[in-house]
């Protein structure tokens, strides 16, 4: 981990809610499990995995089974993302900087809680950065202010910026849209995505005894292919009960063996998953594969918040080229640019009218916020603007001349 990633630890653990849980720091019922009933006494836990509640068939047996999913509520709306959340602005163009995605995330995807942590301002980092590590990048971009473009919406296809490239009938009944090429409603099929497939939250019953692990023991010795060196504790793989919560990442420690030796920086062959706000990755221990429905974003952790410049990659699936000196020098991180974004003030340059959308009234009138989402600064600012943009749920507007009301 890079030296400005280490400084911004202290105002990313504030954006990230959660990032110090530990592996097995709450135990819960394996997927299907008996959840309650008379005779159960708790002992393999009291709750579900988060994508799955406690249902009961009588009174001797409940089971945890996945929860129905329904359509997500719409978004406020906003200049950014229109109505509903789910178209953007005209005024974004085809390629957005890091302070545009903060505004993508965070009006797109506001008030939505079905994943594993919420959407809007509170996972504006975490979104931010995955982002910056999946979309396409323009050639040109200089990478050196939250302002530089370096998103392209070409380059990103219709993945979008979150490179949803699994889309489903699912993720789209849930977003309550299509358009991958849409920032908006690219940023509510990521989190409905994160939401349907994102994975289970807790260990599974087969956890030393996975698919892909080669006909070995996945909670063995394990060692990095690079350093030649163990990577894992055995002993500590050992006690992991089915059940367990399976934690949210650390950005100065493995969450998987928290307290030790074993640290991000060494390289290893792969990574078990954590949680990143609302997104899968791996980020932890070694040697295993992703767990069955545990689908990530397929990125390292160090990929999404070390990586400069889309080029520089100092995870293990990136190149050895340093991040440090020549051109990346001075550089941002993404995790760095990202901090930035969901902490900068909004730009005051009003947006543009979103295409169809009506005209408000005018004339000489003075108006006033009536949505706690937005400034009576903004509103009379872009109500005022040519052309201008005024939705009622938004702003009430009052003719200065006789104070009849718009």
């Amino acid at each position: 981990m890079s030296a400005g990633s280490h400084a911004l630890v202290a105002s990313l653990a504030i954006a990230l809610c959660g990032v110090t849980a530990t592996a097995d720091a709450t135990e819960c019922v394996v997927d299907w499990g008996k959840c309650a009933g008379k005779g159960f006494d708790g002992a393999s836990g009291v709750c579900c995995n988060s994508r799955q509640y406690c249902k009961k068939e009588n009174d001797y047996y409940s089971e945890c089974v996945p929860k129905p999913l329904e359509p997500f509520p719409k978004a406020a709306p906003s200049a950014w993302c229109g109505e509903d959340g789910t178209r953007a602005n005209t005024v974004f163009g085809d390629d957005v900087s890091a302070l545009e995605i903060a505004l993508i995330w965070r009006y797109a995807t506001a008030g939505l809680t079905e994943a594993h942590a919420a959407g809007g301002n509170s996972t504006c980092v975490a979104a931010v950065t995955v982002a910056l590590g999946e979309c396409g990048h323009p050639a040109d971009s200089a990478w050196r202010s939250i302002h530089d473009k370096v998103c392209s919406k070409g380059a990103s296809g219709a993945g979008g910026l979150w490179q949803i490239t699994s889309q489903d009938g699912t993720d789209e009944m849930l977003a309550g849209c299509s358009d991958g090429f849409d920032f908006c409603c690219n940023a509510r099929l990521a989190y409905a995505h994160a939401t349907s497939q994102g994975g289970a939250t807790t260990i599974p019953s087969d956890y030393c005894d996975l698919d892909g692990c080669d006909s070995r023991d996945c909670c063995g010795q394990l060692y990095s292919p690079v350093e030649k060196s163990r990577w894992n504790d055995p002993r500590t793989d050992r006690l992991r009960k089915p059940g367990a919560t399976i934690p949210d990442c650390s950005l100065t420690e493995n969450a998987w063996y928290k307290g030790s030796h074993f640290n991000l920086s060494s390289v290893a062959a792969a990574q078990e998953p954590c949680w990143f706000g609302p997104f899968s990755i791996a980020g932890g221990g070694v040697g295993r594969p992703f767990f069955a429905a545990f689908w990530g974003w397929g990125g390292f952790l160090q990929h999404y918040t070390d990586s400069k410049a889309g080029e520089c990659d100092i995870s293990p699936q990136g190149n050895a080229e340093s991040c440090e000196g020549g051109k990346f020098a001075g550089l941002p991180t993404y995790s760095e640019l990202a901090v930035e974004a969901c902490g900068a003030t909004e730009p005051a340059t009003p947006p543009t009218l979103p295409p169809g959308a009506p005209p408000p009234p005018q004339g000489p009138k003075n108006c006033t916020s009536i949505s706690p989402t937005v400034k009576s600064e903004w509103c009379d600012a872009n109500c005022h603007n040519e052309p201008p943009f005024c939705p009622v749920a938004l702003c009430k507007c009052v003719v200065s001349s006789d104070t009849a009301e718009l």
